[in-house]
């Protein structure tokens, strides 16, 4: 198993270091052989943690339990569908000359080593210099193209997100202290000692940690309102890298609120780390549903869309909903990454404007499906795969609380209607060059929306054996108070 984790995150880090020398050719056909490595790795250590519960490696350095399986899957899907559009998104009218695209696929390559290595290791601290590198390699990521656009939302990126980080930094010093009463001056602080021994550490600090973790790791999240880089970030970045800015980076970034949530529910009792993830759960749900109507850029769209699950995510584990919420992650990261694989297609062609993208479904037939398919199935609507955990988060709420249930409800409803209206005109609208002969992106691009399309049609219909497995271990350990 050691080797399986060395090969995991080795493997793009070797296409980072080789990329200087590699030509088109070779740089295209790496990254997709770099990400269906790092699918196979990570479905066998995943396996491996389910048959045993928790798979650790290295004393406790390393740790894979439910949640960290599935956002290490979230991750290793979502790259390696982006490495089957990095190289359709780059050919054709968009094809880059050698220098840039070893760029591009050195820091994709960067950007995918960092969120594969986070959810492995135990340690806080080295997960927040895994979070910040994913802050370094990504925002070079978004300002790749170098507009005027590109480079300031890549600076609102960093500034804001970097600041966020640092009081995710401080929280890890807090913690640390109310450890040290019960663990000594000097020790790893690995999230499992600190779990086995939450209980006795003292709330006050606990609870600040908590709070400046929930702000610095929600910024990465998204959460409202930290959320400020998201749009402008995910509008202008190439929709490859937006894929996995909203498909798998958001996921490994809530896997610090969460940590942390664990420790302070076993110190402070579930009241307070419960109400602050509803708290902060229903307000990026409620300021991402009113962006949603006034949006008139698609990958804007999509971005505030990320807001509001991210919202969703935060409030079911504040209902202590934590099957539901992993449910809700994995099907998001089906639905949003095909969204944004999908919109990268259309925005290259049409760009982003939604009034010069009208009926994309006659345009760009296999990539309007699958912005119908998919925007359908964002919004939580029945049949398709959202729906089944929305609705059990909102009997969840209702089971806390009527008023609670009927907010909730509320706010899916007032998405619902702010999205379709705006996601209608794109795919059935008129636009400005409607009646052309239709054309869609080139196969390599239009791989990963098939496997995309296809998944989410099968999670519609049934949950495979595994996954169900992964979600009910992730449900028992993330409420496991320790004895």
């Amino acid at each position: 198993m050691s080797a399986l984790v060395i090969s995991l995150v080795a493997a793009p880090l070797a296409l980072a270091a080789l990329a200087g020398w590699l030509d088109a050719s070779a740089l295209r056909v790496g990254a997709i052989a770099v990400g269906a490595l790092v699918l196979v790795l990570a479905g066998l250590l995943g396996a491996a943690a389910l048959a045993s519960g928790q798979l650790n490696l290295w004393g406790q350095a390393v740790s894979l339990d439910g949640l960290g399986t599935l956002v290490l899957w979230t991750v290793a899907f979502v790259v390696f569908q982006s490495s089957w559009h990095s190289a359709g998104y780059f050919s054709g009218s968009h094809r880059l000359s050698l220098r840039p695209l070893r760029q591009y696929y050195a820091l994709w390559a960067l950007f995918s080593a960092s969120m594969l290595a986070a959810p492995l290791f135990t340690n806080l601290a080295l997960y927040w210099v895994l979070i910040e590198l994913t802050t370094l390699t990504s925002s070079l990521l978004v300002a790749f193209d170098r507009s005027p656009e590109a480079l300031e939302g890549a600076w609102k990126y960093v500034i804001v997100v970097t600041v966020g980080v640092s009081l995710a930094f401080a929280a890890t010093i807090l913690l640390y202290y109310a450890a040290v009463p019960v663990l000594g001056q000097v020790f790893a602080p690995d999230w499992p000692s600190l779990l086995a021994h939450a209980r006795a550490f003292s709330p006050a600090p606990v609870a600040l940690a908590l709070v400046l973790a929930v702000i610095g790791y929600g910024t990465k999240v998204g959460l409202v309102p930290m959320h400020t880089w998201l749009p402008d970030a995910h509008a202008v970045a190439p929709s490859p890298v937006s894929a996995m800015l909203s498909g798998c980076l958001l996921n490994t970034a809530f896997l610090g609120v969460a940590r942390f949530w664990q420790i302070a529910r076993v110190t402070l009792g579930p009241s307070f780390p419960d109400g602050l993830l509803i708290f902060f759960g229903l307000l990026s749900l409620l300021i991402a549903a009113l962006n949603l109507g006034s949006q008139s850029r698609l990958k804007r769209l999509l971005a505030y869309s990320s807001v509001e699950h991210m919202g969703i995510i935060a409030f079911a584990l504040g209902l202590s909903a934590p099957y539901l919420l992993g449910l809700q992650m994995l099907n998001h990261t089906l639905v949003k990454s095909s969204l944004f694989f999908a919109a990268g297609n259309a925005v290259q062609r049409f760009g982003q404007r939604l009034s010069e993208l009208g009926g994309l479904l006659g345009r760009m037939p296999f990539t309007g499906f699958v912005l119908l398919l998919a925007g359908w199935a964002v919004t939580g609507a029945p049949p398709l795969n959202l729906f089944p955990s929305e609705l059990g988060i909102a009997q969840a709420a209702l089971g806390q609380g009527t008023w609670l249930g009927l907010l909730f409800i509320a706010l899916l409803v007032l998405v619902f209607a702010l999205f379709v209206g705006r996601w209608s005109s794109v795919i059935f609208g008129p636009g400005r060059a409607a009646g052309e002969a239709s054309q869609d992106a080139s196969w390599l691009a239009l791989v990963p929306l098939g496997v995309g399309a296809a998944l989410i049609l099968l999670f519609s219909v049934v949950t495979p054996g595994p996954i169900q497995q992964l979600l009910h271990l992730l449900a028992r350990q993330l409420l496991a108070v320790p004895q």
